[in-house]
């Protein structure tokens, strides 16, 4: 169960910036509102610019709707 909550939580972030934003000020309590008890630590090492460039991926092959250019 924790894998899904991981991918629904990087799905999110990739997706929504205001999220995304709200995170990185703190993975910790962010990470625990939405399930997670294990890797809030691992996923907030992940890099800003990364979860950007994997937006616009998604958004280039139609696979993320929510990734519009506002929200990434």
């Amino acid at each position: 169960m924790e894998l899904a909550l991981q991918q629904k939580l990087v799905a999110r972030l990739a997706s929504d910036r205001e999220f995304r934003e709200k995170f990185f000020a703190d993975p910790a309590r962010v990470a625990a509102s939405e399930g997670l008890t294990v890797a809030a630590e691992a996923l907030a090492q992940i890099h800003h610019e990364q979860l950007r460039q994997l937006a616009r991926v998604l958004r280039r092959f139609g696979l993320c709707p929510g990734c519009g250019a506002a929200g990434a």
